[in-house]
């Protein structure tokens, strides 16, 4: 008789795949260190065998048990060199995602487009990190940002007129110090709970101190 080799019942198959699913951070662990694993400076606690990612530094996260997800990602003045922002899929990898601050990092990238799709997102922080290219309009459908810091890179082009969507929650807008150009749009007197706009350092940019409410194009979908 000739012993059958590398068969799995369903007990086997069932262990195999916990096994596998035990080796793959959960709540978004697995997009966070393919993130950051690609510099020599990733935090050390963060280790791809770890089941959840909430324990790790930098990370905060909310729920109990099974249910806790990651809330907040906070890098300030941490040394990230080599590291660029995640060009697309952080809102789909962390769903509960309040608040994401890396500033002050060592980053490189653009704006990701799709960060409108973080539905909780109350605080976007990325100052200080080299970022290049334009303000990405969609980010007029971020429903629930309070706080939108994109100060102090190298971003360039126009500011969209989009972000007066944000009015039923902006309170901080923030585009110091980059490279921005022409108008400050009109439409950004609709964000009636703004209380701190700040956009001088942009040496092409001009537009009136106060602006004034206006409307704006047709809401992206």
């Amino acid at each position: 008789m000739v012993a059958r080799v590398g068969v799995l019942g369903p007990a086997g198959h069932a262990a195999a795949t916990l096994a596998r699913r035990r080796a793959v951070p959960l709540g978004g662990g697995a997009f966070l260190t393919s993130w950051l694993n690609t510099t020599s400076t990733s935090p050390p606690d963060w280790s791809p065998a770890a089941s959840s990612p909430c324990n790790w530094s930098h990370i905060s996260c909310t729920g109990t048990g099974t249910t806790r997800t990651v809330s907040s990602v906070s890098f300030q003045s941490v040394h990230l060199a080599g590291a660029t922002l995640p060009a697309t899929g952080l809102c789909a990898a962390l769903p509960g995602l309040v608040s994401f601050v890396v500033s002050d990092a060592n980053l490189t990238g653009a704006v990701p487009d799709d960060l409108w799709r973080c539905r909780r997102l109350a605080v976007l922080n990325v100052s200080g990190i080299a970022l290049t290219g334009p303000i990405p309009p969609s980010l007029g459908n971020a429903s629930a940002l309070q706080t939108l810091a994109l100060n102090s890179n190298q971003l360039s082009g126009s500011i969209p007129p989009e972000l007066a969507y944000l009015a039923p929650t902006l309170r901080n807008l923030l585009l110091f110090d980059n490279r921005h150009s022409g108008d400050l749009p009109p439409s950004l007197g609709d964000l009636r709970l703004l209380e701190s706009l700040r956009a001088g350092g942009n040496h092409d940019l001009s537009g009136p101190e106060r602006v004034r409410r206006s409307h704006v194009p047709p809401r992206l979908h």
